[in-house]
């Protein structure tokens, strides 16, 4: 009986992977890991398998590990770090800090690249998010609900943010804020890797909206 190879491995769990058979994608890239631990084609797929899951919300791994596969694989075969740019199956974690990191960018293009969400205490998922652009301007959107019939509906506030440090940074509203604050209030924020802080607000945001668990 002769053992089969990474290769025999690597494509049956390429097979498993494109019939949705994720339990068994799984059990042949493991396997293929178990042979040759930093075999790059195995742990980048690994992390392709549990990225799908991750985005159906169904047998999720833990996103860390996830992070673990890819830094695995870009280590071995550095193409893989373009690669993971382009592929969908990675979607569900392209806007993370984690995963800027991995693809090789600095902290403030990560911090305008991903959507900062508040808490996601029920069934309409996060209450608010903020989205900074590279020029200097930020969007915060927050759910309410209409006082007339009930509906839900998105709140819409503008305005304008420096940077101060590498992490921290001032904001600054347009024309009217989601706080009470004063007219023209600068407010300091910082960042430390996935958590966003904000003066005046009761929460912290983070690169995750958590949308499994609303």
């Amino acid at each position: 009986i002769f053992a089969q190879t990474n290769a025999e491995f690597n494509k049956k769990g390429i097979d498993a992977f494109y019939n949705k058979d994720y339990a068994k994608a799984i059990e042949y890239f493991k396997k293929s890991i178990n042979q040759n631990p930093n075999d790059p084609y195995a742990n980048y797929n690994l992390a392709c398998v549990y990225a799908v899951q991750m985005s159906l919300c169904e047998d999720m791994e833990e996103d860390s590990n996830i992070y673990k596969l890819l830094q695995t694989a870009v280590q071995n075969k550095p193409s893989y770090r373009e690669t993971m740019l382009k592929d969908k199956d990675l979607k569900i974690i392209k806007d993370t800090f984690q995963f800027g990191i991995l693809a090789g960018f600095d902290q403030k293009t990560i911090f305008t690249r991903i959507t900062w969400y508040g808490p996601s205490p029920g069934a309409y998922g996060h209450i608010d998010q903020f989205n900074f652009d590279p020029k200097g301007t930020f969007v915060y959107t927050k759910k309410s609900f209409d006082d007339n019939d009930g509906k839900l509906i998105h709140l819409k506030y503008e305005g304008t943010y420096k940077w101060i440090t590498t992490d921290t940074f001032q904001i600054k509203f347009k024309n009217q804020s989601p706080i009470d604050i004063k007219t023209n209030q600068f407010l300091k924020g910082k960042h430390t890797e996935r958590i966003l802080e904000i003066e005046g607000f009761m929460h912290h945001f983070s690169d995750s909206p958590d949308r499994c668990s609303a």
